[in-house]
């Protein structure tokens, strides 16, 4: 995933040739509404699983970038909690990205995945019971930052390629989410820059810096 540089991401590849195999069907039958049917679909799925590069901005150091697409939709601050002061979290839909990208040059010192339903993020059961993933990025400075993907009503799994101790530079792709909430856990020396509103792109998006 890291090295993916085709236009349409691979992952998304069994998608596109399933609804293309099925136009191509419906074309030989003249089957006209099931013609507009899959051309739709399979224009879908090119363009939920587009892989556009990303253009690398030279950041100051100990800058942190958005690891997905999305708008921010909040920022929280944490009280009683002794290792992260500040909550943000990431709406992304099916209109952005679905490519999730290193925040920083890191290490990964955790990487869990958790398998359950797709709710809605408006039901009382979201945080309880839908798939996600918590990733930790720790840097050569020791500056932590944890990470969750969490899938809202997503016709696909999440993706994560990432191992623990594996060393991951800035901006690289490290995973798949279609629909989802994305949360930041920022430590206490993070100043944030962005603001609840923002339209962030994953890899080019400025989040702030460790201090």
């Amino acid at each position: 995933m890291r090295s993916n540089l085709f236009p349409v991401a691979k992952e998304g590849m069994k998608y596109i040739l399933f609804s293309a195999s099925l136009l191509l069907f419906t074309v030989v039958f003249d089957l006209d509404l099931f013609t507009f049917l899959f051309s739709f679909s399979t224009l879908f799925f090119v363009y939920i699983f587009r892989n556009p590069e990303r253009k690398l901005i030279n950041f100051e150091k100990g800058s942190v970038l958005s690891p997905a697409d999305g708008t921010l939709l909040s920022v929280e601050e944490l009280v009683n909690n002794d290792k992260y002061t500040l909550k943000v979290e990431i709406q992304s839909s099916y209109q952005d990205i679905s490519l999730l990208r290193a925040p920083f040059s890191a290490q990964i010192s955790s990487v869990q995945d958790y398998e359950g339903t797709r709710l809605s993020k408006s039901s009382d059961l979201f945080s309880s019971l839908n798939e996600y993933a918590k990733i930790i990025f720790t840097d050569n400075e020791n500056n932590n930052l944890k990470v969750s993907h969490r899938l809202t009503k997503s016709f696909k799994s999440l993706d994560i390629d990432l191992f623990l101790a594996q060393n991951i530079l800035q901006t690289s792709r490290y995973g798949i989410m279609v629909s989802g909430i994305t949360t930041l856990y920022l430590p206490k020396n993070f100043r944030l820059s962005a603001r609840t509103g923002e339209r962030l792109s994953a890899g080019e998006s400025l989040m702030g810096y460790f201090s």
